[in-house]
Formats: structure tokens, sequence, C-alpha cells
């Protein structure tokens, strides 16, 4: 007589019935693949696929752990073939586009994409490329994860090295999700389902998780070697994180959110290491989404609905508000949501999804119970279920069984009942939350240029070796590290080139790696920029170390300590005896604490034990990594060298261009020199090429005396080394650089003999540039001046020269506009760039109305940008330079503080530009002309610091400082950064004290050196205010609640005005829900359509006036169009006739648009005689219905 079976074993009989009836009847025979439904065989989708066989993996694991006969671990074996056969038939549809894969990894565009669905016959495409969205990066996302956790159990998938090489390639498929926009996982992009790529949150969420699961994992199990090993660089998981932070809880730009979010910060994914923005996001899928049959996949999604159209695939934008409340609901996030609660041990959640689940079940005909796609509201119910939401019954409907449900639904059943354990799906314990690490210790080797440098850090008692004492350990640039990165994945029979050449991260180069016996370490990468001028400001190194330090604290997560290794260098030390920044970033490394961050300043073989080390095991078989560039490093390390040398990765020694090319310092003009530049008509083209900018300054910058040289400004100048020129004669320094007139001189008229002459002859570093400039202009780069005779004197040539030349002495106008002139570019922009698009900011190029403003909304690749940025200014490219140096300091400053940049989408770089010319102007009291020439004049770290502290609202004030030099005392002007100082309320003494002070600034002359610094700063609190509106409107920074304020606003007309420009509520309002960032953007380009700053920023205090008094009122209409700009300038009205200041003297205090008051745009929005009590009587007065606010009512417009 047979032992009667146990309860888990009949159990597992009946859910091994459910499976073979329901999931494996319809897999193929020949390739494995499932189809999408039950009652199709033409398509399999890889996500499906992936998820539909997680039940069968599942049931496998149970039946392996509980077989009682030997029938029972025959069925465990057979689910676990059928488990392999569908994993290894996506990776056969996968390998055959492995051209794709290849193509995708060098331009990540839709049309390089893999396929996101293949033929269930054949494994081969099924659609076109352009016939569907196929660019859906969380597909193989879920396949390279759900390959880890399979192989981790025990299933051995992968069988060849060659299939191991596509893996590799597959992870640098999708290590770029954080930076590419999809069709996501709904596969329709933009909700309105028109093409439009966004970038998801649930495609970087599966992609982080992705590579997290899949590094130094290897896919032959413990049988396995070091060939069979998956790398991912730790920079590209960590970009992935960053960024899923940023965007959750809103999945796009379209969907402020998605239930597809479950699968990213539950089962499987695990990707999100915040557990309150986890509990976060759950809470608004929840209250958002969630219905009594499951969830809606987003807001106003139309699929499945009765009011859908089926025969057209897109909709147009006013139709989405017809799927309002009537969206389909989608049981299969019940049974996400059912997983959550098992994970957590969560009994109440565990038991109410299970209820839900059980009541959504539909029985067929055999018994076998099934889970339907969706359920959807019948189209006689539609109004009753708008009118009163949830309140309907709704019918099944979509796919029965959904394939991809029912797998998660019998996974939740088999967790719940106990016959397996959350550990054994998820046996790579991603489940497990894992804190960030405390008090990280950040380890620093410096590596000294010569023992007479190590002699000099020994003094200061820090400790220091040179290159010959590092050894056995060997220290290469990062870009070596880059290219022995690029053999990783290489596959010649496959096509496979394997990584991309791209720059390595800080995470990367804070490693120490093994090859064989030998031990590497690598300089940072920000030392490895040859070709722009940031790397000559010895400020600027110390501020990428700082920034490099910061970021490890937030973001290490290794094992062991980061260690950063420094070449220290005479040319970053300046003159024994000075105290240089770099000096003083040494000497608080070995203090044991900066920038936050504990340090522990050491020899490179003192931190071997305790350092994370990471084996070069891919190497195998390739050439040794080139160790003679280690000495070799230091020659040119933070030098000015480093930016014309050209050098070789694969031999021993640098080339250095020849020292000399500098020209002589101290020369003066002499009457000669006066003769030269009274003859030729192009001195100062330089300046008239950044004329067409300046020229609308001169209304934001009070002109106040002569123009103070800035090149002072907050630090000293370091002189670097002097080199004599070669093909331009040994020029002087300008004796009065900023302070060149430019009306002089007319560019037309000048032959170019004469040209080619007067540059032989020239000897002033300016005179040359102005030349060139002029030959730039008319002849272009390729031009030969033949100086002297000499062929191969082109003007690209020479202006490499100026260049140099300018660069040594640190004159920053002319390294800008000669960088600009022969099309210089950061290395790192495009990554820049897509820092700032991937945090949800876009950016524009351009000053308007002088050109054209364009706005980039997604990710270029590095020759589009370059081109968009030179094409935008067009002659004048010291802008052009300026835009991409300001492009890397606000993505430097989003990277370390994003919260800078809250309510802020579009960083219009040209305006910036604009407003910190009129600040330094401001302070410097120079007009819009000589602001322009300050700005172009500081260097790169001033440059930085000044944008920061006007992102973040603090001011300047100016301060005489007596100084002293061999004995001699001298006074120079300095400028000083202190926080703004605001005052709260405007009142009428405040008011009348204003209007007094600008009637005497205009009939009296203000010298630049006159007054106290008291009287200085007593003027400064006044146009405090309009200088913050001006600041707040051109970095398009907005209360928080101000975009569902206008949402509000567009609910209770037909639309709003400013001047000519009309935002219509509809479509606006049908097609965008008040969370979206799609609607936030429409909004933000229509009020930057005014081109004043100040000017919006009133129209944006006055629509969160209007907001606050439509949220008091009882909800009557505000009737047709709503004209903001009236409503302005009524109040400017009210104003002027509150102050008591008649229409007659107002004219002296009008703006320049002509009609509103400068003592206006100076209050405070609060008090009695703020402008939030004159716009608020303005909109009672245009609208009468609406009620009066008392006088304590607060606004927050500002």
């Amino acid at each position: 007589m047979s032992r009667k079976r146990s309860d888990s074993v009949v159990k597992l009989e009946y859910y091994d019935h459910l499976v073979k009836s329901t999931i494996l009847r319809h897999q193929h025979p020949v390739t494995g693949l499932l189809p999408a439904t039950a009652d199709s065989q033409g398509d399999a989708w890889v996500r499906d696929n992936v998820y539909s066989v997680m039940a069968v993996w599942a049931l496998a694991m149970a039946y392996r752990k509980r077989a009682e006969r030997d029938e029972d671990r025959a069925r465990a074996y057979e689910l676990e073939r059928s488990v392999v056969k569908l994993m290894r038939g996506l990776l056969f549809c996968m390998m055959r586009q492995v051209d794709k894969v290849e193509a995708f990894k060098k331009m990540p565009i839709k049309e390089n994409a893999l396929h996101a669905k293949y033929d269930i016959a054949t494994g081969g495409t099924c659609v076109a490329d352009h016939l569907w969205g196929h660019l859906q990066v969380d597909a193989p996302a879920l396949y390279i994860l759900m390959l880890a956790q399979m192989t981790t159990s025990g299933l051995q998938i992968i069988f060849s090295l060659d299939e191991v090489s596509f893996i590799q390639n597959l992870v640098y498929y999708i290590e770029s999700a954080y930076r590419t926009p999809d069709f996501g996982i709904w596969e329709r992009g933009d909700k309105t389902n028109q093409g439009q790529l966004e970038l998801n949150a649930s495609s970087v969420g599966m992609a982080k998780a992705a590579l997290e699961a899949i590094n130094e994992f290897d896919l032959f199990g413990c049988r396995g070697g070091p060939e069979s090993v998956i790398h991912v660089l730790a920079d590209e998981r960590q970009h992935c994180q960053t960024i899923l932070h940023s965007l959750l809880p809103r999945e796009s730009s379209s969907k402020e959110v998605d239930s597809a979010l479950l699968s990213v910060i539950g089962f499987p994914a695990f990707a999100c290491n915040d557990p309150d923005l986890v509990e976060r996001t759950r809470e608004k899928i929840e209250k958002e989404l969630k219905g009594n049959y499951g969830c809606k996949r987003f807001m106003r999604d139309g699929y499945r609905t009765v009011m859908e159209d089926p025969r057209r695939l897109y909709y147009e934008p006013s139709e989405l508000k017809n799927f309002d409340r009537v969206e389909c609901e989608w049981p299969v996030f019940f049974c996400y949501l059912l997983l959550d609660g098992l994970f957590e041990n969560n009994t109440s959640q565990v038991d109410d999804y299970r209820q839900f689940l059980d009541k959504l079940i539909v029985p067929q005909d055999d018994g076998v119970v099934c889970l339907p796609e969706l359920y959807y509201v019948p189209k006689d119910k539609v109004e009753l279920e708008k009118a009163n939401p949830h309140s309907q019954e709704r019918l099944p409907g979509g796919k029965i069984p959904h394939l991809w449900g029912q797998s998660l639904y019998i996974v939740g059943c088999l967790l719940q009942e106990g016959l397996i354990v959350p550990g054994e799906i998820d046996p790579l314990n991603r489940h497990y939350y894992v804190p960030p690490k405390v008090d990280l210790i950040v380890q620093v080797a410096l590596v000294a240029e010569n023992e007479a440098m190590k002699q000099e850090l020994s003094e200061y008692d820090i400790p220091s070796q040179t290159s010959d004492e590092l050894l056995p350990i060997h220290v290469l640039l990062a870009r070596q590290l880059s290219r022995a990165y690029t053999r990783l994945g290489k596959n010649e029979k496959l096509g496979l080139s394997g990584r991309p050449f791209l720059d390595m991260g800080t995470l990367s180069t804070c490693k120490l790696y093994r090859y064989k016996k030998t031990m590497y370490a690598f300089y940072p990468q920000f030392l490895d920029h040859e070709h722009f001028y940031l790397s000559l400001d010895d400020q600027m190194t110390v501020d990428f170390v700082q920034t490099s330090l910061a970021y490890l604290r937030a973001n290490w997560q290794m094992n062991g300590r980061p260690t950063i290794t420094l070449p220290v260098t005479q040319f970053l030390l300046g003159q024994k005896g000075e105290k240089s920044p770099v000096m003083n970033l040494l000497q608080k490394l070995r203090s044991g604490y900066s920038a936050g961050v504990r340090t522990e300043v050491g020899k490179l073989a003192d931190f071997l034990k305790t350092s994370h080390i990471t084996k070069l095991s891919f190497m195998h078989g390739y050439p040794v990594i080139d160790n003679s560039m280690s000495p070799g490093l230091l020659k040119r390390a933070f030098s000015l060298e480093s930016s014309s040398s050209s050098f070789s990765l694969e031999h021993e020694s640098f080339a250095i261009l020849p020292s000399p090319r500098l020209g002589r310092r101290g020369h003066s003009p002499g009457v000669e020199d006066v003769e030269l530049r009274r003859k030729t008509s192009v001195s100062g083209s330089v300046r008239r090429s950044r004329k067409a900018a300046s020229a609308f300054l001169e209304d934001m910058v009070e002109a106040a005396g002569s123009p103070k040289s800035a090149m002072n400004w907050l630090a000293g100048h370091g002189q670097g080394s002097r080199r004599r020129s070669v093909h331009l004669k040994n020029a002087s320094v300008p004796a009065a650089f900023t302070s060149r007139s430019s009306s002089s001189y007319t560019q037309g008229g000048v032959q170019l003999d004469d040209l080619l002459q007067q540059l032989e002859r020239a000897d002033s570093l300016q005179d040359q540039a102005d030349i060139l400039h002029c030959l730039y202009i008319q002849k272009g780069l390729e031009f030969d001046c033949t100086l002297n005779g000499e062929v191969g004197c082109t003007v690209e040539v020479l202006l490499e020269e100026v260049y140099e030349k300018a660069a040594t002495q640190q004159l920053w106008s002319l390294v800008r506009h000669a960088a600009g002139m022969v099309g210089k570019q950061v290395e790192e922009l495009a990554a820049a760039a897509t820092d700032i698009l991937v945090y949800q900011k876009q950016f524009t190029v351009g000053l308007p109305p002088a050109t054209v403003e364009i706005t980039v909304t997604r990710p270029l690749p590095p020759e589009d940008l370059k081109s968009t940025i030179y094409g935008t200014y067009g002659e004048d490219v010291s802008n052009a330079v300026l835009t991409q140096e300001i492009l890397m300091y606000l993505a430097m400053f989003i990277r370390s503080t994003p919260s800078m940049f809250l309510e802020m989408l579009t960083l219009r770089i040209g305006l910036i530009i604009r407003v910190m010319t009129a600040e330094l102007g401001r302070v410097l009291h120079c007009s819009g002309d000589n602001a322009t020439e300050q700005l172009m004049n500081l260097r790169p770290s001033q440059m930085k610091r000044l944008l920061y502290h006007i992102i973040n609202g603090e001011d300047f004030v100016e301060k005489s400082e007596s100084s002293g030099q061999d004995g001699r005392p001298f006074r120079r002007r300095l400028v000083t950064i202190h926080p703004l100082k605001r005052r709260d309320t405007a009142g009428i003494a405040q008011l009348k004290e204003r209007a007094k002070h600008r009637r005497a600034t205009r009939t009296e002359t203000v010298t630049s050196d006159s007054g106290s610094d008291d009287e200085s700063h007593t003027a400064s609190l006044h146009g405090q205010w309009i200088r913050r509106r001006r600041l707040d409107g051109a970095l398009n920074r907005v209360p928080i609640g101000f975009y569902r304020n206008v949402w509000r606003i567009l609910q209770r007309c037909r639309g709003l005005k400013l001047e000519k420009y009309i935002l219509y509520s509809h479509p606006t309002i049908e097609e965008m829900t008040e969370g979206e960032l799609k609607f936030a953007l429409t909004v933000e380009s229509w009020l930057n359509r005014l081109p004043q700053p100040e000017y919006r920023q009133l129209m944006v205090e006055t629509l969160m006036v209007v907001g606050m008094l439509v949220d008091a009122d009882s909800g009557q209409s505000l009737g047709d169009i709503l004209s903001i700009d009236s409503l302005v300038y009524d109040a400017n009205k009210l104003f002027l006739e509150s102050v008591d200041v008649g229409m007659n003297d107002s004219a002296d205090f009008v703006h320049n648009d002509g009609t509103i008051s400068e003592d206006f745009y100076d209050s405070a929005p609060s008090g009695r005689y703020g402008t939030m009590s004159f716009f608020t009587q303005a909109v009672v007065n245009s609208v009468q219905h609406l009620p009066r606010l008392a006088p304590s009512a607060e606004c927050r417009v500002s």
C-alpha cells in the first residue's frame, strides 16, 4: 500500500496542473517561447516571457525542495528544463540582432534598439523597426536580472563564452538607461501614444537592478572561471540610482505616477535604496491609481476602454480627458502588492490583496482559474462611473488568462502557502535593504614630481612618494583604464567591440586593480583632460578634488575604502614660499577632514590592505597594460603643457611642444604701436564680436564711473611658465586690457596685405588677437598667413599660439575667445548636458533677442551639441565657449546639490550669462559693454563661484583693503560675498526713501572709488527686490505649488494672456494632468515669451495671487480670457496712487518696458505696500465676485 501524499505535495500537484494548463501548454516546442495570450500564436514579448516563466521557476524550486518520490524529482527537472528552454530561446532571439547591440552602444537611438517582441515560431523579427516602439530598456534589463537570479538558484542557462560576451555587451546596452529616453514598459512613450520618447523611472530602475545583480557574476555558476564573469562599472550603476531617486515617485514627464513602478520598488527589482521614497511611491500609487479591480496603469490611460478608437494607434491631445476616471484596472498590480506584503512580512497587506485577487480570478470550463488582463467599465456605465468613481461594476477584458499576471499570482500563492520562501525567488537577496556607509574614510596618495617636490611637501608634514618609489605599484592615466575595459566583451566572431572608449567615473578610478601579480592605481579622470582651459586654473583643481570627495561620501558602497591618487607638481604649488590653493587643500587633507569627509593621507603601499581591489581577469590573452606611462605622466599633470601636448597611449614618453611660444611681458606700447593701432581698423574686433550681446545689458547695469578690473576678484592669479613665440612677434601684455574702447575702430576698409603686415609687426597680444579674429571671419581657419616667409602658419595655428600665451598669462578673456575661434570643446560637454537633462531639467542656448534661443530636451552626441552651441552664437564665439563652461558648472552643482534647482525646469544659459554680467557690472559700477569684458576676464573658478552665488541668491559688496608689498602700502578693490539680507515687508517710508535715493543718484556723479563702505552697503539695499526678481526670472524659478495654481486657474477660465501670448485651457488641461511635468513645461514655455526676467516674475507673483483667490472662491467662472499683464499694470497704477507719487513724476521710476514703476519692481511682496496687496486689489477689481482677502493672508510668491 502506497504512503499517503503530504499536504504540501498535494498543493504542488494542484499548482503544477494550473501552471501546465495556463502557461506551459502554450510554450512553443521549438523556440521555447510563450505568446502574450493563450489565443495568440504570433508574437513573443521579451518582458512577458520572463514574467510568465517565473511561476514555472518558482514551482520547480518548490518541487526540488519537497519531492517525496522520483516522479516529484522528475517534475522538478522537467519544469527547470522548461525555464532554461525559454530563457535560451530569448537569448537566441537577441543574439540574432547582435548588430543592433553593437550599433546601440555607439548611438542609443530607437532605430538601433533590440526588438521588444519576436516571432514565436522562428525567433526572428515580426515587425519592422519603424512600425513598433522597440526601444524598451526595461525588457533586456529584466532578462539580465532574472538570468542572474535563476543562475544563482542552480540553473545552467549560459553554455559558451560567446554567449558570455553577448551578455557582457547587453550590459553595455542597458547601462546608459539613465540617459536614454525610451518607449517604456507600455511601449508608447508619451501617454498620447504619438511616438515621443521619455525617460522612464521603470526603465532606469530595472536597469539599475540588473547592473547590480550581474556585477562580478559568473554565468557558469560554480563551474566557471575568470572569463565567464560579467563586470559592471560602479559609476554606471550609481548614475542609474541617482536618476531613479530623482524621478520617483514620478514615472516620466507625461505620467506623474505609474503602477509599473511597483516592479521597481518591490519584486523583482528592489531597485530603490531609500525606504521612505519606496513608501511614498507606493502610497501615491495606491492613492491615485488603486481601484476595486486592480490598479490603473496611469491616469488617463485609454487602452482597452470602450471610448478608445481601435482603428487609431495614436490619441488626439484633447481626447485624453475622455478617459479620466474610467481607465481600465489591471489585477496584475494587486499581485505586485501581494508580493510586496510577503517580502515585508506584512500579514494584513497579504490577506487584503489575496482576498482581492480571489474575487477577480475567472473560472474556466475545466475548473482552472485564470486572472484577466484587465477590467473595464461597460459603455452604459461610463457616465455613472465618471460621476461617482469606483461605484460601477466592471467586466473582465483583454487577455484571459494574462500570462504575466497569472504567473505572478501563482508565485504569490506559493509564497503565501509556505511552499517556497522569499529567499528562493530572490536568491541574490536584493530585498534586503543595505544602508549607506557611515564614517567613510577616503585615502589619499600623493605622487611628487621629483625629490625636491617631495622634500617641500615633507616640510609641511605631508607624506608623498615619487614615481620610482611607487614601484611595484604602477599609477596610470584614467584613459588607460578605459582602454583596458574596451577589451571586456570583445568578440570578433560576433562582431562585438567591447565597452566603448568612454571616461571613467570617480568610483572606478578610486579602486585599485590587480592584473596577474601587478597592482595598478589610476589618476582621476579630471586630470586627463588636455584641450580645454579649465584645468589651467589651480582653484578648479581644488574644486574637482572636493567634488570628488563629496561624491564618494554620498555614493561609495563597496567593501574597503576609496583611494584617490593625485600628482603634485611645481606648477600646482607655485613658487616656493607661496601659499597656493592646492597647498591649502593638501594641508586640509592631511588634517584628516576636508569637504565634510574624513581623509587619510599616506603612501599607496600602506593602503593596499584597506583599499577595494578589483581583478582585471578579463585581460587574459591580451598584452600587458603599458607600465611605462607612469613616470611620464607627471611631466604633464596639471601643467600648461598638458593643453598642447600630444602623446600616444602605447608609447613610453610624451611629446611636448617646443618651449619658445610665449611673448615677453612688461612691454609698454610706444609711438610706433600707437600709429599701428590708428592705421589698423581691426583693433577691438574681439570685443566687437560680443557687442550684440552687450547691447542688451545696458538696461540691467548702472553706469557709474570707470570700470574696475575683475582680475583680482576673489583670488590672485598664478603666472605659470613663460615661453617665447615661434610664429608671432613676442607680445606684451595689454596695459589696460579691459578698458580698450571699441567705438574708435571699424572693421571694413582693411586690405589683406595690410592685415598680414600688421600681424607680423604687432607685439601686443590684444592686437594679434584682433587681427587674427578679422582673418578668421574673412578667410577661415585654414588660411595660410605665411609669416616671414614661413609656410604653414595658418590662422588656426596662430590662434592656438595666442590661446597658449593668453592661458599662461591668465588673460581669460582672450583665452575664451581664442578657444572659441578654434572650436574647442569641453571634454565632458555631452556628459554635463546629459546630467542636467536626466535630472528632469531642460536648458537653452542663445541670447535672445540678439540670437535665437534653442531648447535642448534630450541628450545629444558631443559633436551635435557643439555645433548647436557654436551655430547659435555665430560670430560671438566667446559666449559660445562660456556657454560650455556654464553647462559644466551647472552639471557639477546639480550632481552635488540637486536641491539648488527646485522649482526650476528650464535653465536658460544665455539669460543666466546676461544676469551674471549685470551682477558683476552692478558691483564694479561699469556699463554693459565693460561688464561683459569683466565677466570674460574672470578665471574659471571665479566664474563658477559667481554662478553658484547667483543661483543661491547671495549678494556682493565692495570692500577697500590695504595691503603692502616690500613695505609699500597701497589700496585695491576686492569683491567679497555675503548672504543677501532682505527686508520682508515694504512700508511707505521705505518706498519714499528709495525714490529720494534714485533722484539723488540721477543728479550726482558717483565715482567708482567714492563713498564709504557703509554707504556702499546702504545703497546696495536699494534694488534688492528688483534684483531678486531678475535673478528668479532668469533662472525660471517659481514658488512651490505654482503650476498647480495655474492648473486651477485654467479650470475656471478659457485661457490666460500675457501681452499677445495666450495659454488656452483647451486642449491644455484636457491633455495633461495638474501634476505632470509636461504641463509645467508648457506653462514655463508660455512665460518665457517675455524677454525681461523681472517682468516675467511679476506675472508669476500675480498668478500666485489669482490662484489663492480662486481657492478661496465658491467656484464661479473667471470669465473668458484672463489678462495677467493687465492685472500687473493695474496693480502698478494702484501702487503709484498709494505712495502719493504723481503720474508726472512716475516717469522717473519706470522700467524699460515703459509702463512699470521701478519702485514697484523693487517692492517686497508682503506688507501693506507690498506687491501682493496691489495684485490682490487689481484682481478683485477685475473679477468682481472674488472675495477680498484678510490683511493677514499669506501668499508665497517668491
